[in-house]
């Protein structure tokens, strides 16, 4: 197995939907990233990312525990297999 780390842009925070594509190949199987930066706030363009995983066969997981506190998302809309969070950090 082999991890590839896709790394955030230094200057922003942000990870760059771009820079995703030198990281997907055949062999991909999953893609994992965080739909809002719990650092910096910004929000990552879930349907994006998500469509260019599955273009390569890709599995997806998204973690949410930064974003659902702020908005409940429409997961089948946003196309993802697999959308984390934890209860306690919405309710205590």
């Amino acid at each position: 197995m082999v991890v590839r780390e896709w790394r955030v842009d230094p200057r922003s925070g942000d990870l760059n939907v771009d820079a995703l594509d030198q990281l997907l190949g055949e062999r991909t199987k999953l893609v994992c990233f965080p739909h809002v930066s719990n650092i910096v706030g910004s929000v990552n363009d879930v349907n994006a990312i998500t469509a260019k995983a599955h273009a390569v066969g890709a599995m997806v997981c998204v973690d949410g525990v930064a974003a659902v506190a702020h908005h409940l998302p429409d997961v089948k809309a946003l196309g993802v297999d697999f959308y984390l969070f934890s209860v306690y950090k919405m309710y205590g």
